[in-house]
């Protein structure tokens, strides 16, 4: 697992052998998990019962717990509540991969009363690590690995966004983790986060970079000269997609792009794409276009020729 260093000490997560399960297994389903963990703990009142709450946004994520003293945690979901000093900024933080047999020589006497440790338990939701120990003081304490983002392990979602951003694929990361006994998440959760997460994240950013770009080939003293193409996901006719996109000849900045499936248009995918980036930058942001530069696609001459006459249209060597 992956642990993060937090005020000097190092601390991690670590998959366990055969204790760590994973709710909805799917022998298919190749899928990764690594921790990025933060030294935090949360004094706990004393009392005879070990077990502890946890939260959890989704019963998808890879959950297990163990006791030495034959205790069950308890199944109730609850918000805990973090030190402080878990909402320190990611980036001042790194990451390491520890092992369970390590780990556990942390957890040998109670680090505020220094009485030796006569039993814990674990607990284990996706890339976050938790133990919860009782000293021979009776006093409780409760370590996690990493904070948390509402109810969900920061670990998480970072190793999410990391996947979607560097283009790696989950089942391969997954299959990576699996081999090595790295605690992982379930593709489930690993979809919940990108979609509640990931992808509102990236769609606002690409809007606000959109908006710039338009806005700046506006204010330019430059005619507004367009060069479009579109990319389809497989060749012939057996396409599902298009994607078309428009660039800016004198920045070589895109400005915008669509995309369109088959079986959603009557007309082919390409020309469809294009119209809707025209009528996008005519309608919404008033672009002036004086030249756009194609190939010699039949129903985008048509289409520029009846409905854009005061586009320049020219194709491409």
């Amino acid at each position: 697992m992956l642990v993060e260093n937090y005020d000097g000490i190092n601390y991690s997560d670590t998959s366990l052998d055969t204790d760590i399960l994973e709710e909805l297994i799917n022998p298919n389903d190749k899928s990764i998990q690594c921790e990025i963990g933060k030294d935090i703990y949360t004094n706990l009142e004393v009392n005879d019962d070990l077990s502890f709450d946890f939260s959890s946004e989704s019963s998808d994520e890879s959950c297990s717990s163990d006791s030495e003293a034959d205790i069950k945690c308890s199944s109730s979901r609850k918000n805990n509540r973090l030190s402080s000093s878990a909402k320190n900024n990611f980036e001042n933080d790194s990451c390491f991969i520890v092992f369970w047999n390590c780990l556990l020589e942390l957890f040998t006497h109670c680090r505020q009363r220094s009485g030796k440790v006569t039993s814990k338990q674990h607990f284990i939701q996706g890339t976050l690590f938790s133990v919860s120990t009782l000293c021979e003081n009776g006093h409780r304490l409760q370590w996690y690995s990493q904070p948390k983002v509402s109810k969900r392990p920061e670990g998480n979602i970072l190793i999410g966004a990391a996947l979607t951003l560097s283009g790696i694929l989950f089942n391969q990361f997954k299959a990576f983790c699996t081999a090595i006994k790295l605690s992982m998440f379930t593709r489930p959760v690993f979809n919940k986060i990108i979609n509640k997460y990931v992808y509102p994240v990236i769609c606002n950013q690409w809007q606000e970079h959109k908006n710039s770009n338009i806005n700046s080939i506006m204010s330019s003293d430059l005619p507004i000269w367009l060069a479009g193409d579109g990319q389809f996901d497989s060749p012939g006719f057996c396409a599902k997609y298009c994607t078309y996109s428009v660039m800016d000849i004198h920045s070589g900045k895109i400005v915008d792009f669509k995309l369109v499936q088959k079986g959603q248009i009557k007309v082919d995918l390409e020309r469809q794409a294009c119209e809707q980036l025209l009528t996008e930058l005519n309608n919404v942001y008033d672009c002036e276009i004086e030249l756009l530069l194609t190939d010699r696609h039949k129903g985008i001459r048509k289409y520029i020729r009846t409905q854009h006459p005061k586009i320049t249209h020219e194709f491409d060597v």
